[in-house]
């Protein structure tokens, strides 16, 4: 009784710090636990945020084509 509470305790203190820090995501499966082959570099703005133009008649359009798992947010942009 006295190892399985240990072993519990120990447990408790081991996966609390990784829980916190957002490791176990809720079902991406793109990350793992022990922070080994899922941690990955951030893209450059330039390779993350595409810019793209096109004309339709008298019309200029611009947009951006954004990577999987990067976002905008308002109070970023400049005015």
């Amino acid at each position: 009784m006295n190892t399985a509470f240990t072993f519990l305790l120990v447990l408790l203190f081991v996966a609390t710090p990784v829980a916190a820090r957002g490791e176990f995501p809720a079902g991406s499966g793109k990350s793992s636990p022990f922070g080994t082959s899922a941690q990955r570099e951030f893209l450059a703005a330039k390779e993350a945020f595409r810019a793209s133009a096109w004309r339709d008649d008298r019309r200029l359009y611009v947009g951006f084509v954004i990577a999987e798992d990067y976002y905008l947010h308002r109070h970023r942009f400049a005015s």
